[in-house]
């Protein structure tokens, strides 16, 4: 993998926040990435000549201030040995502002007055948004998900494995369908301002959709880095 990062045009890395800091996976790779640029010499602290611009990813659920400090450090060590940096920081933070202010009986005791409309906008996306980028991060460690089930489940024949692969398929293609008969693109980019719920309809089809549609991007996000992981793989035995 460094090798492929010292080749490439730009490196896009991300974390969650776990307990004030970033995840160990990412620590790991980052001391990698780090330590094979290091000179200890105070005139030329870096040997790396291929500079490529970096975006560095949080995502978490606490204000973004935290976080753009703690990633602060991280940039300027990157921007040291690896390339010119930029930081997103994503939290849910806005999720829990949009209910505070929305909020009319958990918390009816707080003096707010105000900013409803904006509050409520902020919630919507930040709501959508998050159900999202939670499905994409599932499917990222699904295959480990699906390593641990193994332990309890005897394995499936080959063609056991494959039709559940299909009805995988047929699930996620479903929720493209559900994806746009619910509008949830139109809710995350705050193209309708308002959702509108159909009360009458029964919860279990409502339910459904939205379980399909998080299996959408499950699916999308686990086979998207299997064949990251595959081109790679083959890079390396070229």
């Amino acid at each position: 993998m460094l090798e492929e990062i010292r080749k490439a045009d730009g490196l896009i890395i991300g974390s969650p926040n776990y307990l004030g800091d970033v995840s160990a996976a990412f620590r790991s790779l980052y001391e990698r990435l780090i330590f094979q640029y290091i000179t200890y010499n105070t005139e030329a602290q870096s040997y790396n000549d291929h500079r490529i611009p970096v975006l560095l990813i949080m995502t978490s659920n606490t204000p973004d201030d935290s976080n753009i400090e703690l990633m602060n450090k991280y940039k300027a060590v990157f921007d040291s040995f690896v390339g010119p940096t930029e930081i997103l920081a994503v939290t849910m933070v806005g999720s829990m502002y949009g209910g505070a202010i929305l909020s009319k009986h958990a918390l009816s005791f707080l003096p707010i007055k105000g900013g409803r409309a904006f509050a409520r906008e902020v919630h919507t996306v930040s709501a959508y948004c998050g159900f999202v980028l939670i499905s994409l991060h599932l499917g990222l460690h699904w295959s480990m998900m699906m390593g641990m089930a193994r332990r309890f489940v005897k394995e499936l024949p080959t063609a056991g494995r494959w039709m559940l692969r299909g009805i995988a398929a047929f699930i996620a293609g479903y929720g493209v369908y559900a994806f746009i008969r619910r509008e949830i693109g139109h809710y995350m980019f705050l193209q309708n301002q308002y959702v509108f719920f159909d009360f009458e309809e029964p919860l279990i089809f409502f339910l459904a959709d939205y379980m399909a549609v998080m299996a959408l991007f499950v699916w999308v996000s686990h086979y998207f880095s299997k064949g990251l992981r595959y081109i790679i793989q083959k890079r390396k035995t070229i």
